[in-house]
């Protein structure tokens, strides 16, 4: 997932000393509000517009910490 999530820009806005925080919790609420997502990337299915919206949803709530 956060390949994806570097791959797709989505931590540009990130500070590096927050990249590490961002992963567990991204995991974290991916597995709780989109056990979906888990489950295609496991069964190698497409998971790319389902992951998206995840992070896109995620970051709304994600708060960067100096």
């Amino acid at each position: 997932m956060i390949i994806f999530a570097v791959i797709n820009n989505f931590l540009e806005d990130i500070p590096v000393s927050n990249v590490a925080r961002f992963e567990k919790e991204l995991f974290r609420f991916v597995d709780e509000n989109y056990p979906e997502v888990s489950k295609k990337i496991l069964a190698a299915e497409d998971f790319s517009s389902d992951l998206t919206n995840a992070i896109v949803e995620f970051k709304k709530k994600f708060v960067v910490e100096a």
